[in-house]
C-alpha cells in the first residue's frame, strides 16, 4: 500500500502545484495561455482517475489557460478528516481552487461524477460560468448500471492493479485502448493508504443526492450547457443522457453522443472528446452524433 507522499514522489510532474485549500492537501495544474485576457476553462475528472484523464484536451485548448485539479481522496489530493465526502464537499473544493487562483470566468467541464461537481458548482455561481461541459454524469443513483443490482456475495478481492484492469475494460467500448500504463497508475493510486475510510466509502457517495435533488439542481442552469454522451456507456446508458439533458434548464443547451466511446470518455476518446468540447466552447452549434 501506497502512501500520499510515495504517490506524489512518482506522479507529479513539472506541472504539478499543491496547496492546502478547505485543510484539504489539494494537487492541481495551471498551465496554457498567460495572458490575462486569454479565455480559461477548469476540469473535473471523474472517479478512480484523476487530472491526468484530461491530458488529451489540451491541444483542443491550446489558447486557454487550462487548470485541472485532483478531487477528493483521488490521484495526488487528500481525502479529509472523515468518510463521508459530499458533492457539498467537492463545490466547495473547487471554489477554494477558483477563488485561489483568482479566476473570475470561466468554461467549466466535469465528467461522470464530476460532472455533478461541476453542474452544483455551475448551479450556484452563474456568474462564474461562461459555458458548461457535462459527460456521462448520473442523473440518480438508480440508473448507474451496477447500483440497482440485487446484491450477491462479495467475490473475493482483485489486488488494487487487477481490481483497477477490471474497471477500466468495463468502461471502455474498446477494451484494446486500456494501456498497461493507466492500468499501473490507477491500479497504484486505488492501493493507497486510507486512514478515513473514504476511498473505501467512495461507491456511497453517488447515493448521497436523490434524483428529485439532482434534477433541480440541472434546471437551475442557466449558461449555455453541452451534455456529452457515450454511445456504448454500460455504466449509463444513453436514454439516461437523454433524461438528463432534458433535466437541464434554460434554451441554449446541445445534447452530443459521441460514437465508439465507453464511460470514461475523456480517457478513451480524449482527443475527439476534447475537440467536441473546444468546438461547444467557441460557440459552435454541433450534430447530434459524431464519430472518428
Amino acid at each position: 500500500m501506497h502512501t500520499l507522499e510515495t504517490l506524489r514522489a512518482r506522479y507529479a510532474t513539472e506541472r504539478s502545484r499543491f496547496a492546502t485549500l478547505e485543510g484539504i492537501p489539494l494537487h492541481y495544474t495551471d498551465e496554457g495561455a498567460r495572458d490575462p485576457d486569454a479565455p480559461v476553462i477548469v476540469l473535473v475528472h471523474g472517479s478512480f482517475l484523476d487530472l491526468a484523464s484530461y491530458d488529451p484536451w489540451l491541444p483542443a485548448f491550446a489558447g486557454y489557460r487550462v487548470v485541472r485539479y485532483d478531487r477528493l481522496r483521488w490521484g495526488l489530493t487528500g481525502q479529509g478528516a472523515g468518510p463521508t465526502i459530499t458533492y457539498a464537499d467537492e463545490e466547495a473544493l473547487l471554489a477554494a481552487l477558483v477563488a485561489h487562483l483568482g479566476l473570475e470566468r470561466f468554461v467549466l467541464a466535469g465528467s461522470s461524477s464530476g460532472g455533478m461537481t461541476a453542474a452544483a458548482y455551475a448551479a450556484h455561481h452563474p456568474e462564474r460560468v461562461s459555458r458548461l461541459v457535462l459527460i456521462n454524469f448520473p442523473l440518480g443513483h438508480g440508473r448507474i448500471n451496477n447500483a440497482a443490482k440485487a446484491k450477491e456475495p462479495a467475490p473475493a478481492p482483485l489486488p488494487p492493479v487487477e481490481a483497477m484492469r477490471k474497471l477500466l475494460v468495463a468502461n471502455f467500448a474498446e477494451p484494446g485502448l486500456v494501456t498497461e500504463a493507466m492500468v499501473s497508475r490507477y491500479g497504484e493510486m486505488m492501493d493507497r493508504e486510507d486512514p478515513t475510510g473514504a476511498i473505501a466509502s467512495s461507491y456511497a457517495q453517488a447515493a448521497l443526492w436523490g434524483e428529485a435533488e439532482r434534477a433541480k439542481l440541472l434546471g437551475e442552469l442557466s449558461m449555455p450547457t453541452l451534455v456529452m454522451w457515450s454511445r456504448h456507456n454500460r455504466t449509463l446508458a444513453v436514454e439516461h443522457g437523454e433524461a438528463a439533458f432534458a433535466a437541464v434548464g434554460g434554451q441554449d443547451k446541445q445534447f452530443v453522443v459521441i460514437e465508439g466511446a465507453g464511460h470514461m470518455l475523456p480517457l478513451e476518446k480524449g482527443e475527439l472528446s476534447g475537440q467536441v468540447a473546444g468546438r461547444f466552447a467557441d460557440g459552435e452549434e454541433l450534430p447530434a452524433a459524431i464519430s472518428e
